[in-house]
C-alpha cells in the first residue's frame, strides 16, 4: 500500500472511546530546568522567556510575545515510533482568537524551506491541546504546497532537530509540556472507517487509508475491484477525510462484513482544489451494496456554481451544517450486510465533469456500540472541521457603544467592511452632500444596527431633480458566509451585496446596505435629491439623499486597467446560452461602468487556432459586447482568449499572423500574451526564456508577471524580451528602465483599496505604467460562496447569482471609489491649468510610501475639492 501522510489537527478525545488514562505519553520538553529560549527576530520588540503566570505543569511555561518566533531544539530522548501524536499544551492571554504558526523541522528540511513541515493553527482565548497526528507521517511544505521541494518523503519524526512556533496574536501564548502520546483509535466489532484518496493524500485520525491502487485482498478483507481514480492534488480542509477523495472502479469497493443488520455513513468530494474544471457536474447520485440502493441524492450541471448562492450563515457555528455538510453530501444509511462479500458501488447519473469522488465510509452494525462508533466518527469530523478553521469573531465593540435606539443608521465610506458583531462608531449619522459627474455610481453606505431581532425593509426614492427623475436606486444588503486564511481559523465576513429590500437583523447582527445611483452620462448638472427609509424595527428612519450633479464629461482611463478573470468562471454548458450572455453582460455592464479597459477572460471564452486562422465566436462577441460598455484597450490570456507562447519559432510565425488577421478583421484591441508568471530562480527564468524570445521575435506582444530584479542578468534578459513586463514589487524607476529598453511597462496586483486604485493608479500613469491587471475579478475554487473548500479563499471583486447576476463584493466598492478618483483627476486636467491649486492636492511625491496619509475621509475630500472645481471650470460651457 502507498504511503500516506498525516494531517495535522488539534483533535478532542471522545468520550467512552478514547481517554487520557488510556494514552501512553512522554515528555519530549517542558521547558523545566536549564532551558534556554531563543528569539526571533532577536531585535524585535517583546520578548521570548520561561514564565511561572502559566505553566500545565512543573513550574514554568515558555511564553512567547506577540509577533514573535521561538524555535525548540533541546529534545528529551523519546521513542516517537512507539507513539502516534504530538501533543501541545498551551495558554493564549488574548480575549480574540488568532493564529500560530507552526513548523517542524528534521535534517532534510534544515536544507530547503519546502522541506519543511509548514503550519498554522487558531489559538482561541484561554487553555487548550493541539493534537498533532504523525502515524502516517507528516507532509513537507504549506499546506497549500504539499511536497513542494526536492523530498518528497514524509518529514522522519526520529531524526526531529527543530520545532517552531510563531505567535500572531496580540496577546503572549505559552507553551508548555511538549509530549508524544499513543492515542487509542476508534474500535467496534465489525466495524470499519475508510478515508479514501491519492497515493500522497492525507488520512484521517482513526480511519484506514484508501489509494486508487488498494486492491482487494482476502487477508485483510477490504480493497477496490479494480483501479481508483482522483484527481492530481489533494486538501486536507475543511477536514482531512472530506477534503479529498476517490471514484470507485465499475467493480466498486469491497469489504468482508459478519453479515447482518448494519448502519452507514458517507461523504463525497466534488469540488476539487484548483477551480471548477475539477469539480463535479451530474444530475442525480446513488450508492449501491450488493445492487441494492442505500442512499442516494440530487445535484446539477451548474450545483458548483450555485448550490450555494441563496445560503447565508448568520452565526460561525452554522458552518458544518449549512456549507460542508452539503457540500460533501454527507448521509447516513442502514442496510442488510451480506455474510463475506458487501461491494459498494456508485451510478451516477449523466456525469459531465470530473468523476463523483468517495472521501469517507463509515459502516457497523446496528447495535448500541456500532451506532456509538458512527456517532463518534461525525464527532470527530465536527470538531475537525471546527479546529481546522477555528472560529473567530471578528466584532468590533471595544470604543463603541452598543446602539441606544431600537435601530441606529450609520452613514460609512464605500468598501468599508461590517462584521456581524460589529457596534456602530456614532450614535448615528447622516449621508450629507454628495456631488457627482454624469456617468458615476453614487453609492450610500449604510451601517445598520439593532437592539433586537427583526425584519427591516428599505424604500429609496428615485434620485430627481425636482420633477425630473435623473436615476432609479438600487438597495443591495451584506450577506455573510464564512470566510479564512488559507488553514487556522475562520469568520463571517460579507460575501457579496444581494439586491433586495429586505434583511434580519438582531443585537449580534449588524448589517451593511447600500444604496446606489447611476447618473447618466447625460445628465444636467444641479442639485438632485432622493430619501432612503429603513423600516420594520422601532419607528421608520428616513435618510435625506442630496447629490450635486456638475455636468462634465468623465475621463476614461489612457491604459488597459483591468482584472484578471475579469468574467465569470462558469462554462456555457452548465446553462442555456440566453442566460450565460445575460450573466456576461450584467458583469461587463459594471466593469465598463466603472471605468475598466482591460479584459483577461474567463469560461467559455477561448480561441482556436486551426489551418493557420485563429476564431473564436463567443470570445470576439464578449470582447465586442464589452466595447458597448466603454473603451476596451487590451486583451489579455488569463481565464481565456488565446493560449500562450506556442512554442518553436514557426508556430510563433504563424500563431502571430493569424493574431494580426483577427484583429485586423473583427477590429479588436491589442492582444497581450501571457507569457510567465513570477519565475524566481535562474532555473526558471531560463525555462521561460527560450519560448517568450521566440514569441516576441515573431512579433506577439508579450507580457509576463513579475518583481524588480535588476541584479540578476538572466531576469533583464527576460525583460528585455517580453513587450509589455507587468512588475508587482517594484521602485519608482521601474517604468524608466524599462523603457529604456523600448518596452512597455506594465503593473500587476497593487492593491484594491480606494487609494491603491485611484491616486496610486494615477501616480503610475504619470510615470508612465502603459497598463495594469489586479487580482481577481472572479476566483471560485472549489465550490462558489464555499471559502472552506479548494486551494485558497476567493477573495474576488465579484460573485455571479443565476438570478440576480453579478454580485458586488466591498472589495469591488473600494476599487470602484479609487477608478472614480482617478478618472475625476484626469478630467479635472483637461480643463484646469497646470498651476491649479486643486490639481496640487496630488503629486507624485510619496509613491508607495503615503498609503496611511490617504484616508478614505482624505480621499474624499480630495474628492469634493476636484468635483467642485469641475464645477467652477465648466460651469456655463
Amino acid at each position: 500500500m502507498s504511503q500516506r501522510f498525516a494531517l495535522c489537527l488539534i483533535l478532542l478525545g471522545l468520550a467512552g472511546f478514547a481517554g487520557a488514562a488510556d494514552e501512553p505519553s512522554a515528555s519530549v520538553q517542558d521547558f523545566e530546568g536549564t532551558y534556554l529560549p531563543g528569539k526571533y527576530p532577536g531585535d524585535a520588540p517583546g520578548e521570548v522567556t520561561l514564565s511561572t503566570a502559566w505553566k500545565s505543569d512543573g513550574k514554568q511555561s515558555l511564553r512567547i510575545d506577540p509577533g514573535l518566533n521561538s524555535v525548540v531544539e533541546q529534545f528529551k530522548p523519546v521513542d516517537w515510533s512507539a507513539h502516534n501524536t504530538l501533543r501541545l499544551h498551551l495558554k493564549y492571554e488574548g480575549k480574540e482568537p488568532a493564529q500560530m504558526g507552526f513548523e517542524i523541522v528534521d535534517a532534510i528540511g534544515r536544507e530547503n524551506y519546502w522541506n519543511r513541515h509548514l503550519n498554522s493553527f487558531a489559538l482561541k482565548p484561554g487553555e487548550q491541546v493541539i493534537d498533532i497526528d504523525y502515524a502516517g507521517g507528516i507532509y513537507r511544505g504549506e499546506p497549500t504546497s504539499k511536497f513542494r521541494g526536492p523530498a518528497k518523503m514524509p518529514v522522519d519524526v526520529t531524526k526531529i532537530q527543530r520545532i517552531g512556533f510563531t505567535n500572531n496574536g496580540t496577546a503572549a501564548l505559552h507553551i508548555d509540556r511538549m509530549e508524544v502520546v499513543k492515542v487509542k483509535r476508534l474500535e467496534t466489532p465489525g466495524g470499519f472507517a475508510f478515508d479514501f484518496g491519492g497515493p500522497k493524500s492525507t488520512v484521517m485520525s482513526n480511519f484506514i487509508g484508501i489509494v486508487p491502487t488498494t486492491r482487494y485482498a482476502e487477508d485483510r478483507g477490504y480493497g477496490l475491484n479494480g483501479d481508483g481514480w482522483t484527481l492530481n492534488t489533494e486538501m486536507t480542509w475543511p477536514t482531512n477525510l472530506l477534503g479529498d477523495g476517490l471514484a470507485f472502479p465499475d467493480g466498486g469497493f469491497r469489504v468482508d462484513l459478519p453479515g447482518g443488520d448494519y448502519v452507514g455513513m458517507i461523504a463525497f468530494e466534488k469540488g476539487g482544489y484548483w477551480g471548477p474544471n475539477e469539480g463535479c457536474a451530474y444530475d442525480h447520485a446513488a450508492v449501491k451494496i450488493n445492487g441494492a440502493v442505500v442512499t442516494q441524492h440530487d445535484f446539477s450541471q451548474s450545483a458548483i456554481h450555485f448550490m450555494f448562492q441563496d445560503v447565508e450563515l448568520t452565526n460561525i457555528d452554522q458552518y458544518a451544517d449549512k456549507i460542508v455538510w452539503p457540500a460533501n453530501s454527507v448521509s447516513r444509511f442502514t442496510f442488510k450486510a451480506a455474510k463475506g462479500a458487501n461491494v459498494v458501488t456508485t451510478e451516477v447519473r449523466n456525469s459531465t465533469l470530473q468523476k463523483l469522488r468517495v472521501a469517507g465510509l463509515i459502516v457497523a452494525p446496528a447495535t448500541a456500540e456500532g451506532k456509538a462508533f458512527i456517532d463518534a466518527h461525525e464527532q470527530l469530523q465536527r470538531k475537525a472541521i471546527n479546529e481546522t478553521f477555528g472560529p473567530v469573531d471578528k466584532g468590533r465593540r471595544d470604543g463603541r457603544t452598543a446602539p441606544a435606539k431600537p435601530l441606529v443608521v450609520e452613514t460609512l465610506a464605500p468598501g468599508i467592511e461590517i462584521f456581524p458583531r460589529d457596534w456602530p462608531t456614532t450614535a448615528g449619522s447622516l449621508p450629507g452632500d454628495l456631488h457627482a459627474v454624469g456617468g458615476q455610481t453614487v453609492c450610500v453606505h449604510l451601517g445598520v444596527y439593532a437592539q433586537k431581532a427583526g425584519t427591516v425593509t428599505v424604500a429609496a426614492a428615485p434620485l430627481k431633480a425636482g420633477a425630473t427623475a435623473v436615476g432609479e436606486a438600487k438597495a443591495s444588503y451584506g450577506r455573510y458566509l464564512p470566510d479564512r486564511h488559507q488553514t487556522g481559523s475562520t469568520w463571517l465576513a460579507i460575501n457579496h451585496y444581494r439586491p433586495e429590500p429586505t434583511f434580519t437583523v438582531g443585537p449580534d447582527l449588524s448589517r451593511s446596505l447600500i444604496v446606489e445611483f447611476i447618473i447618466p452620462a447625460d445628465a444636467k448638472g444641479g442639485k438632485a435629491t432622493s430619501s432612503i427609509t429603513l423600516s420594520g424595527v422601532g419607528a421608520p428612519i428616513t435618510i435625506p439623499v442630496s447629490v450635486q450633479i456638475v455636468p462634465v464629461k468623465l475621463e476614461p482611463l489612457p491604459i488597459p486597467v483591468g482584472l484578471f478573470c475579469n468574467s465569470m468562471l462558469i462554462p456555457p454548458e452548465a446553462m442555456d446560452d440566453a442566460t450565460w450572455w445575460r450573466l456576461q453582460e450584467s458583469t461587463l455592464r459594471e466593469q465598463g461602468a466603472a471605468g475598466l479597459t482591460a479584459l483577461t477572460g474567463g469560461s467559455g471564452l477561448e480561441y482556436t487556432l486551426a489551418n493557420g486562422k485563429l476564431s473564436g465566436d463567443r470570445a470576439v462577441r464578449f470582447i465586442k459586447l464589452a466595447q458597448t460598455f466603454g473603451p476596451i484597450l487590451g486583451v489579455t490570456n488569463y481565464g481565456g482568449f488565446h493560449p500562450g507562447p506556442a512554442g518553436d519559432d514557426a508556430a510563433n510565425q504563424a500563431f502571430a499572423a493569424a493574431l494580426k488577421a483577427l484583429e485586423d478583421s473583427e477590429k479588436l484591441p491589442p492582444h497581450y500574451v501571457n507569457s510567465y508568471d513570477e519565475p524566481a530562480t535562474d532555473e526558471a527564468i531560463a525555462g521561460v526564456s527560450g519560448p517568450l524570445k521566440s514569441a516576441f521575435g515573431a512579433g506577439l506582444r508579450t507580457t509576463g508577471w513579475t518583481s524588480a530584479h535588476w541584479d540578476s542578468a538572466g531576469w533583464v534578459e527576460m525583460i528585455k524580451a517580453t513587450y509589455a513586463p507587468a512588475a508587482n514589487g517594484h521602485e519608482r524607476d521601474w517604468f524608466e528602465r524599462v523603457k529604456a529598453f523600448g518596452r512597455h511597462p506594465w503593473i500587476y496586483n497593487n492593491g484594491s483599496t480606494r487609494y491603491d486604485t485611484g491616486l496610486h493608479l494615477w501616480r503610475q500613469i504619470k510615470l508612465g505604467c502603459e497598463g495594469r491587471l489586479d487580482w481577481i475579478g472572479f476566483n471560485t475554487q472549489g465550490f462558489a460562496f464555499h471559502n472552506l473548500d479548494g486551494r485558497e479563499p476567493a477573495m474576488s471583486h465579484f460573485a455571479m447569482h443565476s438570478t440576480f447576476g453579478m454580485l458586488s463584493t466591498p472589495g469591488w466598492l473600494s476599487r470602484r471609489e479609487g477608478l472614480l478618483d482617478c478618472r475625476l483627476r484626469l478630467s479635472l486636467e483637461k480643463v484646469a491649468k497646470a498651476d491649479d491649486p486643486v490639481l496640487a492636492l496630488w503629486t507624485l511625491d510619496g509613491y508607495q510610501k503615503d498609503s496611511a496619509h490617504w484616508t478614505d475621509a482624505a480621499l474624499q475630500e480630495a474628492r469634493v475639492k476636484t468635483l467642485k472645481r469641475l464645477d467652477e471650470l465648466t460651469k456655463g460651457k
